[in-house]
């Protein structure tokens, strides 16, 4: 059985996250991810994926290289029912 590691993290509009497989990690260095990434709005995040894939392939990964770039680009007002506990509430985001 397979045991997922949860966290929650907090993001904000402009924001991205990466998701991969462990085949980028043996192709780009972790540090240099920040810096691949590039400043929100240089390319979109079907861009990026692509290419964190290349540089991994490039870069000799020896694995399956499998990446999904989410890019945070606003947040959904919220309407909270009267006597609703305002933490129950959630604020839906638009990813893209």
């Amino acid at each position: 059985m397979v045991v997922p590691a949860v966290r929650r993290v907090e993001v904000g509009p402009g924001d991205r996250l990466v998701l991969a497989s462990d085949g980028l990690g043996t192709g780009v260095d972790p540090d240099m991810l920040h810096e691949l990434l590039g400043p929100p709005g240089e390319a979109t995040a079907a861009e990026q994926a692509e290419r964190l894939v290349s540089l991994a392939l490039a870069g000799g990964a020896s694995d399956n290289v499998t990446v999904v770039v989410l890019c945070r680009v606003a947040s959904s007002p919220v309407a909270i029912a009267p006597g609703a506990h305002r933490r129950a509430a959630r604020r839906p985001s638009v990813w893209r």
